[in-house]
């Protein structure tokens, strides 16, 4: 269970740390999809002095753009009171995930990915995150990629599209694909994804 997404990155600052030891003098460019895209920008606005750019993925800024005020204000309740009890796997899961559909199939088969519920106190503290650093778009100074699945249900391209207007990077793009879900590498058309990736990065770095 993750009750504290600043000290995820606290503990991978100290991976940065060791890779910016291991290779003097190269550019650090931190890219972050899904929960870890919400990982990455706590990352940046502790330590984005240290990066050269920032790149999101469809950022697990607000995950809970259809559930009722209601059940979160009561999910709130009840994880401060039962944080390890599960949250049941929405329509985001599974071949929720790509249009294609074998990124489903090895999304089931894949040992290294949690198959199991979230657990609540979790997903509190992921939507807790969440909302913190929303309210804190405007400390981001550092060149900005962020990209969503326009189709995306599992993370809401809202949280990106806030994030693009919040930040006060001067340099600053947003891409939402049309027709993609939360997988955006793992799409149809990745080639085409990654390619825009790397050209943004050579562009900068």
């Amino acid at each position: 269970m993750i009750d504290d997404f600043d000290r995820i990155a606290d503990d991978f600052h100290v991976l940065g740390l060791h890779a910016a030891m291991r290779h003097r003098g190269l550019p650090v460019a931190l890219i972050g999809h899904s929960m870890g895209g919400l990982i990455a920008l706590r990352y940046a606005l502790k330590y984005q002095d240290e990066l050269a750019v920032l790149v999101t993925s469809g950022p697990a800024l607000i995950i809970d753009e259809e559930t009722p005020p209601l059940a979160v204000k009561a999910a709130r309740v009840l994880a401060g009171r039962l944080p390890t009890a599960p949250v049941p796997r929405g329509k985001g899961h599974g071949c929720g995930l790509s249009t294609d559909r074998s990124i489903c199939e090895q999304f089931g088969i894949d040992h290294r990915t949690w198959h199991g519920d979230t657990r609540l106190g979790t997903a509190a503290s992921m939507v807790a995150a969440g909302e913190d650093t929303r309210n804190r778009f405007h400390e981001l100074r550092l060149p900005l990629l962020a990209m969503h699945g326009a189709a995306d249900t599992t993370t809401y391209p809202r949280g990106t599209r806030l994030l693009y207007e919040g930040a006060a990077s001067e340099d600053k793009t947003i891409i939402l694909w049309e027709g993609l879900r939360h997988e955006i590498f793992n799409a149809p058309n990745r080639a085409e994804v990654i390619d825009t990736m790397r050209r943004w990065l050579n562009d900068r770095i």
